[in-house]
């Protein structure tokens, strides 16, 4: 099965990668704005604290790695280059980008070889537009490498290369488990071309030397780090971890909403997706064409029903679709172009009466679904597409009438307005760049002195949160404080920072470990209420989204507990009487303290606010706490 080249004009195709240069210029440079302006997202922040990993300790013998580590090495690159708080984040993310427009320049240009270069640049532009891959691309994560590995995998096996794209086959899947969907994807398709392209031996022997070339690299990779660990932890880690997380149905209930969210975010190539099938069915007579065709329609379409059937349907996931779009929509545009130009040397294997039903059924369940997805009324006019390629077909024709019925939707649709979702999306993001910024910085800067500190998340990536339990509270952990249920354990894995714990033993470690502040957000205030009430009696709002160490204590003749030396400011009703180590101090006096017990007598409940060693820089235009800001989710 070798897909020869496509020979075209030289000038024509340098013409193409010119635009292609043109295209990734304004790529790197929207990334790097949006990069330096945009808040990073708590999982990028998760991340971020990962890859710190590596820099100071040896996966599988020091921690247990969350996915395979090759690309966490790769990236990992920048924290050897600063120890900022916040700015190493950034330059992982502009490494990123770069690595994107390396992967753009080399596939675009081996797709023209394929491919009419209008078609592939046109796909390009396309997926350059959509908001997955604008906004999803440059994250902090390994996915978008694995996505571009599977890509090129794909590519030499359209090259007739197949020991090279089993190899770079198990380089994905050594950087993201989930390239295990475009193994099984390749793997169908060369069962289905080989159910039906009548080249039995060919097929089969290429799929065993695919396969077997997967095999001697992750085997390598597996004994190799064994050798620095054991081998249970390693297979546990690549394996067993990864197939106990594909598992997870907790994600199932908001399946809908995150298809409503990539959806309305640049949903053109999913919806014209069945439509590409059109293309098995009206064809020439060149048949090296047709069987690539056929092998490309076989993997997209195992790849899209594996995506689709996931149920951990986030939105960033969307990524490892760029390999199927990529190729898929570069043969459905060079099909359509052909179309236009000599509709005559088509041959359609549809009867006119299966073309009307195969439309009109498109048509239907196209509606249906932008209707239950609740998608923008600006992707209604890609119906136009189907039912001028349909009166296209039938006719046969030369016309320019049809051609624009189709391109028309296809540059609004598919183009210009996900440029303006995107923009619009950006800009709205960039606004909490500054706020999350100045809080991680100020909140490095009072660890300085010593202290521990909670988020939810590891929003400093440098330092490890005191409390097992509260390290990375995603929806299952919270879930397990509420209702601990054996069947959330597959999901608490020590890779993710996440510990089975109970609000019981959160609250002794947040009364015996020495927490100066939490950093608050959303997923502090989903905690249960008795550790609410805890934190409310030890903590007060310091600036931004900080709360500080300020115990409340209660009006008593007793004694109270202070976790840190330092300064303290007395606050409370103007006419309570205080007095602490049998001193009478008044609200708003300042008092140095040791840490450990003190005597108190006081008829009015009152609140000693830790101040700061040192001088903090303090925006006062952050001053307020500002949830949103902070990151989403």
């Amino acid at each position: 099965m070798a897909f020869p080249y496509k020979n075209f004009s030289l000038d024509t195709e340098k013409g193409y990668l010119l635009c292609t240069v043109g295209l990734v210029l304004l790529y790197i440079g929207f990334e790097f704005f949006y990069i330096s302006h945009a808040g990073l997202l708590r999982d990028e922040f998760w991340f971020g604290h990962h890859v710190y990993q590596y820099v100071h300790h040896l996966p599988y013998r020091d921690f247990l790695p969350y996915k395979p580590v090759l690309g966490y090495y790769l990236l990992s690159i920048p924290l050897y280059f600063s120890t900022s708080a916040f700015a190493p984040l950034y330059y992982i993310k502009y490494e990123i980008a770069l690595i994107n427009v390396f992967f753009i320049l080399i596939t675009t240009r081996w797709l023209m070889r394929f491919f009419q270069p209008q078609a592939v640049f046109l796909t390009l532009i396309i997926l350059c537009a959509s908001q997955f891959f604008m906004i999803h691309s440059a994250q902090l994560r390994v996915d978008m490498l694995s996505s571009w590995l599977g890509l090129i995998s794909l590519l030499l096996i359209l090259s007739n290369r197949t020991i090279m794209a089993g190899v770079m086959m198990a380089i994905a899947f050594l950087v993201s488990q989930k390239a295990l969907w475009f193994f099984a994807a390749t793997n169908a398709a060369f069962i289905l071309y080989w159910i039906s392209a009548s080249r039995y031996r060919e097929t089969c022997w290429r799929m065993v030397k695919f396969n077997l070339a997967i095999i001697l690299p992750v085997l390598a990779y597996v004994l190799g780090w064994a050798h620095y660990s054991s081998l249970s932890s390693v297979l546990q880690s690549v394996f067993y971890e990864g197939y106990t997380q594909s598992k997870i149905t907790w994600y199932r209930q908001i399946y809908y909403e995150c298809w409503q969210v990539i959806l309305s975010s640049g949903s053109l190539f999913i919806l014209l997706w069945p439509l590409t099938w059109l293309s098995l069915c009206v064809r020439t007579d060149d048949e090296t064409i047709y069987k690539r065709r056929l092998f490309i329609a076989f993997y997209s379409t195992v790849m899209m029903i594996l995506i689709l059937s996931y149920q951990q349907a986030f939105p960033y996931n969307m990524v490892f679709c760029i390999p199927v779009f990529f190729v898929l929509y570069a043969d459905f545009f060079s099909w359509l172009f052909m179309l236009f130009r000599h509709p005559s040397a088509f041959t359609s294997f549809l009867s006119k009466r299966q073309l009307f039903w195969f439309i009109s059924v498109y048509c239907i369940l196209t509606v249906s679904v932008m209707i239950a997805m609740g998608l923008p009324s600006a992707y209604f006019q890609t119906l136009l597409i189907p039912v001028s390629l349909g009166l296209l077909i039938y006719r046969r024709q030369h016309s320019t009438f049809y051609p624009s019925l189709i391109l028309i939707p296809v540059l609004f649709a598919g183009i210009v307005y996900p440029l303006m979702a995107t923009s619009i999306s950006a800009l709205t993001h960039s606004l909490y760049g500054g706020y999350q910024k100045r809080n991680i910085e100020v909140a490095s800067d009072l660890l300085v002195d010593g202290g521990d500190y909670f988020a939810g998340s590891p929003l400093l990536y440098q330092k490890n949160q005191a409390i097992p339990g509260l390290m990375n509270l995603i929806g299952p952990a919270i879930d397990y404080l509420y209702h601990p249920s054996p069947d959330l354990l597959p999901i608490l894995i020590p890779s993710l920072y996440l510990t089975p714990r109970t609000p019981e033993q959160i609250l002794h470690d947040l009364k015996t470990k020495p927490v100066k502040f939490y950093i608050n957000n959303n997923r502090i205030e989903a905690l249960p209420a008795a550790i609410q009430r805890y934190l409310f009696s030890q903590y007060q709002h310091f600036w931004g989204s900080i709360f500080l160490y300020a115990p409340l204590v209660p009006a008593s003749d007793n004694a109270f507990l202070l976790k840190f030396a330092g300064t303290y400011q007395l606050t409370g009703p103007r006419a309570a009487k205080v007095y602490i180590d049998n001193k009478r101090y008044q609200p708003g006096d300042k008092i140095a303290l040791t840490a450990g017990q003190h005597s108190t007598r006081s008829d009015r409940a009152y609140r000693l606010k830790y101040l700061p060693e040192h001088k903090l820089q303090l925006d006062p235009k952050y001053q307020y706490y500002a949830r949103e800001m902070l990151g989403s989710t």
